[in-house]
């Protein structure tokens, strides 16, 4: 069977030519299949990382986790991308660049990068969104460039100093909301009149309020909602909304990817 799910991680102790030469006839006898690449670590030579780049025709799926942004020069035509997830901390926009990537739907963004809007993703065809660690600001910049979002996942660990000054962003395709925030009243930043269910972490002592007011804006029929640590009673919720299916639970741990991102075929590891 062949290889389509390659996983390359840095290590030191990795004898790179002898691994260099291995990755390249896998990838030659890959034949013409798309590719589900995921790359991890700081300390990957560009000679191997370029072994891979040959091949960024037939990526299909790509996963990269850099503490520095990539130093080499990133293929800017992926014809068949369908899905990207990007874990850079410092300043990735400035290197990063996608000009040619008609099929890209679903995008992760992955803890402290620099995120701001730039050509390097072509936001408006996006229609799946997940970012984890990237403040209340950063997150409404990036949303506002995506208006064709169906599904959207928020992690926003940080309270942002300036939320009181946050814009609403309309997104009147979005289908589906899993939002958490140490900010509560950032949720009556989104109008989604299209929304068919979200998640909400709800720990804040107005609760039932806030969601009453967010419906109320995004005029959604909203018929699914689950609430993550709710302060209030499950009643008081179930009081206000008698017509939506509600459920409540703890806290989760949320994953790197989107829901829609990579799937995980038969791995080739380079560890």
């Amino acid at each position: 069977m062949l290889w389509r799910a390659i996983e390359i991680t840095s290590n030191e102790t990795v004898c790179y030519p002898e691994q260099m030469r291995v990755a390249a006839s896998w990838l030659e006898r890959s034949g013409v299949n798309p590719l589900s690449v995921r790359i991890a670590g700081d300390h990957l030579p560009r000679e191997f990382l370029r072994v891979f780049t040959r091949h960024a025709a037939r990526w299909e799926h790509l996963t990269l986790y850099f503490r520095w942004p990539w130093q080499s020069a990133l293929v800017e035509d992926l014809p068949l991308l369908r899905s990207l997830c990007l874990a850079f901390h410092h300043c990735w926009y400035k290197v990063f660049k996608i000009t040619k990537a008609p099929l890209l739907r679903a995008v992760c963004l992955w803890e402290g990068g620099s995120y701001t809007i730039n050509p390097m993703i072509m936001w408006a065809q996006i229609t799946s969104l997940t970012m984890n660690g990237v403040a209340e600001m950063g997150c409404i910049e990036l949303l506002s460039a995506a208006p064709n979002l169906v599904y959207c996942k928020l992690v926003v660990p940080k309270y942002s100093p300036n939320s009181e000054d946050l814009r609403d962003v309309v997104l009147s395709h979005l289908t589906e909301l899993d939002l958490s925030s140490k900010q509560q009243a950032f949720l009556n930043c989104f109008v989604t009149p299209a929304l068919r269910r979200l998640r909400f972490g709800a720990k804040h002592p107005t609760g039932v309020e806030l969601l009453t007011s967010f419906k109320a804006k995004s005029g959604c029929a909203l018929p699914d909602i689950h609430i993550i640590n709710p302060l209030q009673a499950a009643d008081a919720y179930r009081d206000e909304f008698p017509s939506v299916k509600m459920t409540f639970g703890d806290a989760e741990t949320h994953e790197l990817e989107s829901k829609y991102s990579a799937p995980r075929p038969r791995l080739l590891s380079f560890a």
